[in-house]
């Protein structure tokens, strides 16, 4: 179980090293608040009780206009490495996933509608 549990963080890291660059692609030297902003962050983790699936969130920055947010949406990645997708979509961010006890159902906290909820989805 352990070694499975580790074969999933290090296949959920290479799978981020590859879909994200570590430095803005703009051309900037050095960080700065302007390059960083540019970034996608990655945060939010939960893994199936099985370890055949993790849950990811991904912050995507919205700089339009007078808006300045991060929209952040679910990704789901086979622990194997076969499988990368986005889970969740929309103009709302979707956080804090977590698998159901027997992996089928994967819940997150959602601010669609008036306030967060809880959403189910397979």
């Amino acid at each position: 179980m352990v070694r499975q549990l580790i074969r999933s963080i290090v296949v959920l890291g290479l799978a981020l090293l590859i879909t994200f660059p570590a430095y803005p692609q703009d051309g900037s030297k050095g960080w700065t608040p302007e390059s960083m902003i540019k970034i996608k962050r990655v945060g939010g983790t939960a893994i199936s009780a099985d370890g055949k699936w993790i849950a990811y969130t991904v912050s995507t920055p919205l700089m339009e206009g007078e808006k300045s947010e991060f929209l952040t949406q679910i990704w789901v990645v086979a622990s194997d490495g076969s499988e990368n997708r986005q889970f969740t979509y929309g103009e709302k961010s979707c956080t804090s996933p977590a698998f159901s006890p027997d992996g089928v159902y994967l819940s997150f906290l959602s601010s669609r509608g008036r306030t967060a909820r809880i959403r189910f989805g397979q």
